[in-house]
């Protein structure tokens, strides 16, 4: 992703389909791409931004980091240092039609796993209990769940799902 996605990104997350579960603190565009323009900006880059592409089209953002890069959050989630987080969403039109969980899969094979980015011996992602359609999507793609978690001034539970290097490398 680079600073020319931003527009957008924002757009696509203060769209309705994807406010309602990503990004919620966020009331405007500008917001949203000062933040990301914030991590991009960071040296070193703890965050990875990446813009989803299908059939040549761009369909969503998804971004992993390391969860030990993050202490504050991570002593929430209490994972090892070895464990990467990543974020995803697609945009509304490609949203619902079967292609998240072969998009998580492949990003986790060829970037989380493949030591392109970082060392990562598993992944965690962590949706709201109530977004159902995001965690079968993830279960399809190999996550499990680990727990629930709430993060202090966060309005929702964060459902810790888990999956391991060798579920996707083999």
């Amino acid at each position: 992703m680079t600073k020319g996605d931003l527009p957008l990104v924002s757009n696509w997350q203060m769209s309705p389909e994807v406010h309602q579960w990503y990004g919620k603190d966020n009331v405007d565009t500008a917001q949203i791409e000062n933040r990301y323009r914030e991590k991009m900006e960071q040296i070193p880059r703890l965050t990875r931004h990446f813009i989803i592409r299908l059939d040549g089209t761009d369909a969503g953002m998804i971004q992993a980091y390391m969860l030990n890069s993050y202490p504050d959050f991570n002593c929430f989630v209490q994972m090892d240092e070895n464990t990467a987080m990543v974020d995803v969403f697609l945009a509304p039109k490609f949203m619902h039609k079967g292609y998240g969980s072969d998009v998580m899969r492949a990003f986790l094979k060829n970037y989380v796993f493949s030591g392109r980015l970082f060392v990562a011996d598993k992944c965690a992602i962590g949706p709201e209990p109530k977004n159902l359609s995001a965690i079968r999507m993830y279960e399809k793609a190999g996550f499990h769940w680990l727990k629930t978690i709430q993060i202090p001034d966060e309005d929702a539970p964060e459902y810790i799902m888990i999956i391991d290097r060798e579920t996707i490398m083999g």
